[in-house]
């Protein structure tokens, strides 16, 4: 038991950390540095469904390894433990910013800001005003409240039990029941609808990643008809209203046009994935380039920010130049962001509380287990 929960837990962190890598190095580094259309760049944004999949799938495997939630008491400690998690390196970075921001606008007009005003503004609201904004400091962080929401959620839905006649729905009916219903909120004037529609996709995605995990066989059937069945949708898009095939505007909020792209990307890499054998994933994991993003993938996906906020205000005229020359720029933003997020990811170890014991253990006997020598990795 113990090597193939570790070949798992292996294989989820290097999922992981290769979206990480690939949403700091080809995603951001196409739209906050690249010039050209956004249409094309757009294509390119298959990486939140991603990352919510892995999600799903890594809760599952902490309830396989005896985090589970089994009561009122257990679910406040994993919910303090995952605030804690989330919200402390992402507070500290927005105080970073925050004095970012105000040392900046102080070398350039000492006087025009607030320091506290600015300071405020970054860590209590959602949206940061435009006059405390600095470069590309704060348009990645859209992603921190759904997935905060989602974090949470996730525990209590995938508790449900459905079903057997739901249970047997095929994987590309979800997806279109999913697609219904962000159609439905998109057509609809709910407040807060947009709000709503991000955490109903993102955690359809997580789920999918928690059934994924033992729980959920896909056939390759119903694989190969999600693909059929979304790129249909797609033509059709295409066909009568192209606009929606700018996924950058489709992704806020995600739409029906949205999902299915995101259908396709997801349905292709799991194919991929199914391929790769054991050597190929050890390799990848060991390697020196990726580690970095396994070991710090929260911390230097908030830290990115000022990576190449930094890089472009100290370069800016081969930004101004067009062409290529932002290629130059990449390397060292990418580095400035794994340097900062290596030295803040301690803050991702933070605990107030315990984790929740193993469900059916008293605290006494889930104390004694802990205290016992971990099980050899073959055992």
């Amino acid at each position: 038991m113990g090597a193939s929960v570790t070949n798992r837990n292996q294989g989820v962190d290097l999922a992981r950390g290769l979206v990480i890598l690939y949403v700091v190095v080809v995603v951001h580094g196409a739209y906050w540095l690249a010039p050209g259309k956004g249409e094309l760049k757009a294509l390119l944004l298959f990486e939140m469904p991603a990352i919510f999949l892995i999600s799903g799938h890594a809760w599952s495997l902490a309830e396989r390894a005896g985090q589970h939630v089994s009561s009122q008491a257990d679910y406040l400690r994993h919910a303090a433990a995952r605030l804690t998690r989330i919200l402390v390196p992402y507070l500290f970075y927005c105080l970073c910013c925050a004095l970012l921001v105000y040392l900046h606008a102080e070398a350039l007009a000492p006087g025009r800001l607030d320091l506290l005003r600015v300071i405020g503004d970054w860590t209590l609201t959602i949206s940061v005003a435009p006059e405390h904004q600095l470069g590309r400091l704060d348009q990645h962080l859209w992603f921190v409240p759904p997935f905060l929401a989602v974090t949470l959620a996730l525990p209590l839905v995938t508790a449900i039990r459905l079903p057997a006649a739901l249970r047997r729905l095929p994987v590309w009916a979800w997806l279109l029941a999913l697609g219904a219903v962000l159609a439905a909120l998109e057509a609809s004037a709910l407040p807060g609808r947009g709000n709503a529609a991000k955490v109903v996709f993102y955690l359809s995605w997580a789920v999918l990643g928690y059934l994924l995990d033992g729980r959920l066989a896909i056939p390759r059937r119903d694989d190969l008809l999600t693909l059929l069945i979304a790129a249909l949708v797609l033509a059709a898009a295409a066909r009568w209203a192209p606009q929606r095939l700018n996924m950058q505007a489709q992704k806020f909020p995600p739409t029906w046009t949205f999902l299915a792209f995101s259908a396709i990307w997801i349905t292709a890499l799991r194919l991929l994935a199914r391929q790769a054998g054991r050597a190929v994933v050890e390799r990848l994991y060991a390697n020196p380039w990726v580690q970095p993003f396994i070991r710090y993938s929260y911390s230097i996906y908030l830290w990115q920010g000022v990576g190449y906020t930094v890089v472009v205000l100290l370069f800016p005229a081969l930004l101004s130049r067009g062409g290529l020359w932002w290629l130059a720029m990449l390397p060292p933003a990418v580095a400035l962001s794994v340097a900062l997020g290596a030295l803040a990811s301690p803050l991702e170890r933070m605990r107030v509380v315990g984790r929740p014991p193993a469900a059916g253990l008293s605290r006494a006997s889930a104390a004694a287990r802990r205290a016992r020598p971990a099980p050899a990795p073959d055992s």
